[in-house]
């Protein structure tokens, strides 16, 4: 079974919805190896590092480099934004999963 992860909507991947099914399985009984999606190739720990390091800027470069270039400010509201997205994510994890409960 591959991860559904691959497959599911920008909403299911922001709010983490498409995790519902094996939460709820978890919350019914204990999860075996089976029971969790294996990663698509894509998703692989050595594919994600090359994908990281071709696009970090090289030596000479990072002195124009989008981070280092940006006012403190500007960093620490996007820091803020981050936050508050998260935030939101773990807040319709806890909605949903009070859902799920209720269900049961």
């Amino acid at each position: 079974m591959v991860t559904p992860y691959a497959t599911v909507s920008l909403f299911s991947r922001a709010t983490w919805s498409w995790m519902n099914p094996l939460i709820a399985k978890g919350n019914k009984s204990t999860l075996q190896l089976d029971d969790v999606p294996c990663l698509t190739p894509e998703h692989h720990a050595e594919k994600l590092l090359h994908s990281f390091q071709s696009h970090q800027p090289s030596p000479a470069a990072r002195s124009n480099h989008l981070v280092t270039t940006l006012p403190l400010s500007a960093l620490v509201l996007l820091m803020l934004s981050s936050i508050c997205l998260l935030l939101f994510s773990v807040n319709w994890f806890v909605v949903s999963e009070c859902l799920i409960r209720q269900q049961l």
